[in-house]
């Protein structure tokens, strides 16, 4: 699984580590991404934001970020 985040049309991939079920109404997915330079200012000025599985994207938006220990952690939840 990875994040695809759009910016001024370019398209950068992170990697996500693990992913959770944060809430389920609504729908609030966790994903947890090892810190990288520029991921937070990319994923931050991302005008899109794709959840990538199998081949299949969903577009989402990230209202919450946080820095855990060694992780960042991006609340996703359906763009509308």
């Amino acid at each position: 699984m990875k994040i695809l985040a759009s910016s001024n049309g370019n398209g950068v991939e992170f990697p996500v580590e693990k992913w959770f079920t944060a809430s389920e109404n609504p729908l609030y997915i966790g994903v947890m991404a090892k810190p990288s330079p520029g991921l937070w200012e990319h994923l931050s000025r991302s005008k899109s934001v794709f959840l990538v599985d199998d081949g299949s994207a969903k577009e989402y938006r990230i209202p919450y970020r946080i820095e855990v220990g060694e992780n960042s952690i991006f609340f996703l939840t359906p763009k509308e």
